[in-house]
Formats: structure tokens, C-alpha cells, sequence
């Protein structure tokens, strides 16, 4: 029998960022430590959402 995924509603209050690290790649961050080592490596990044 096949497996379903399970359909989880994001939370409201959930830190959610995605940045655009250049013209092909965008990252989804999850939290504040990780967005700024994110942009410590990219300093050109753009934060899009």
C-alpha cells in the first residue's frame, strides 16, 4: 500500500524568508541565524519574501 504525505499547514507565526542568492538560485530560510549567515556568505543577496 502507498504511502501518503502528510499535508501540513504552515503556522502563522513561522519565520519564513526566501532569498535570492543570485539569478538561478533561491533559498527558503527558517530562521534568523541561518538568514544571517546566509547573507554574511552573500553580501549581494536579495530577500524576496
Amino acid at each position: 500500500m502507498k504511502r501518503t504525505k502528510s499535508n501540513k499547514a504552515a503556522a502563522a507565526d513561522e519565520f519564513r524568508v526566501k532569498l535570492r542568492v543570485d539569478s538561478k538560485t533561491l533559498i527558503v530560510v527558517r530562521n534568523q541565524t541561518a538568514l544571517d549567515m546566509w547573507l554574511t556568505r552573500y553580501p549581494a543577496a536579495q530577500v524576496v519574501e
